[in-house]
């Protein structure tokens, strides 16, 4: 393999025209450019917020890449399941979801760009980032989701223990001198029960249940901690649901409004997959900003003035012309030695 001669450069430009320098000298593609040295009356300046923004868009857009492919395979598996030749009459109409996988390609061809046609991206760069800020609401909503799913199914368990009362919540009330004492407990209430009804004037009813069972006891209110006290051995549970309504209506009201966030989930993910067809904008975005990153780490390293900056690097001999001819397309206030 033949040595190729190099040439050092060293250029002197204006700090306005810093940034379009350097992309011209990129699209020569025959520059390696080096960190200056320091001299006397210069700096080195590091553009942190250039470089943080840039960064943190790189973020957003690998956040996009991840939660859409999570996304997908979520759609893939549920299209998978209703399309079954023994399910799929009997998924109702306005159940399915309005989703179709796109058909996978074997040789996909890489896109190719040129380099303006590359750098066009930025000028659409806050039409996309809106993009992604759609993906990260639908990911923040989807948390909402979940976290009311979960309140919704605990309260439901709770509420089964007292399925068996037929009388509304609401109707255990206080009276001014007794209290209603309503919660679970396990087995041992009922020996519990037969000890608290010898020593303090209650009225007691235990209802059905397989591990837990309904427990509502009318005391005195200067029993009532005495009582609860008691009946904590049995690990006694007081509830404080009050409620215009049966336990078991409550329980239907909830599953209602489960049926109704797992619809809107499915809305969602309906809306998500439509964003399938923005994966190259993203892409060609994310590798826009790699380059920006890597051009700010480089300029960073260029010994400054408050006015002026110092570029080094080295290129192959035979391409001096092309390197100048770079730089003079840009501007012609400049020193190239």
């Amino acid at each position: 393999m033949s040595i190729v001669d190099m040439k050092k450069l060293t250029l002197v430009g204006y700090g306005k025209d810093k940034q379009a320098i350097l992309r011209n000298i990129e699209r020569s593609g025959c520059v390696e450019i080096q960190r200056s040295e320091i001299i006397e009356n210069t700096f080195s300046k590091e553009d942190s917020q250039s470089y943080d923004s840039a960064q943190s868009n790189l973020l957003r857009l690998q956040f996009a890449f991840e939660f859409l492919r999570s996304e997908k395979r979520v759609a893939d598996g549920i299209y998978e399941e209703q399309n079954k030749f023994f399910k799929k009459s009997a998924v109702p109409e306005e159940e399915k979801l309005d989703y179709t996988p796109k058909k996978k390609k074997r040789l996909v061809p890489i896109p190719r760009f040129g380099f303006e046609e590359f750098y066009e991206i930025a000028g659409r760069t806050d039409d996309i980032l809106a993009r992604v800020a759609r993906l990260e609401e639908i990911s923040r909503t989807y948390a909402d989701i979940k976290a009311e799913e979960g309140k919704l199914k605990a309260t439901s368990e709770q509420l089964s223990v007292f399925t068996p009362l037929t009388v509304k919540m609401s109707a255990f009330k206080d009276t001014a001198h007794t209290s209603i004492i309503l919660g679970a407990a396990n087995e041992k209430c009922f020996e519990i029960a037969k000890r608290i009804e010898a020593e303090y004037p209650v009225f007691v009813q235990i209802g059905e249940g397989e591990k837990l069972k309904p427990v509502a006891i009318v005391a005195l209110k200067e029993d009532v901690d005495k009582v609860v006290e008691a009946l904590n051995e049995a690990d006694f549970v007081r509830t404080s649901f009050n409620f215009d309504a049966t336990a078991k209506e409550k329980i239907e009201e909830i599953n209602y409004k489960i049926k109704e966030l797992e619809n809107q989930k499915q809305s969602l993910l309906e809306e998500s997959m439509t964003f399938e067809d923005d994966l190259p904008d993203f892409k060609q975005l994310y590798d826009y900003y790699t380059v920006e990153i890597a051009r700010s780490q480089a300029s960073d390293g260029f010994a400054q003035t408050k006015t002026s900056f110092i570029l080094e690097g080295w290129f192959p001999k035979d391409d001096e012309e092309k390197v100048i001819s770079a730089v003079k397309k840009v501007t012609d206030a400049v020193v190239i030695e």
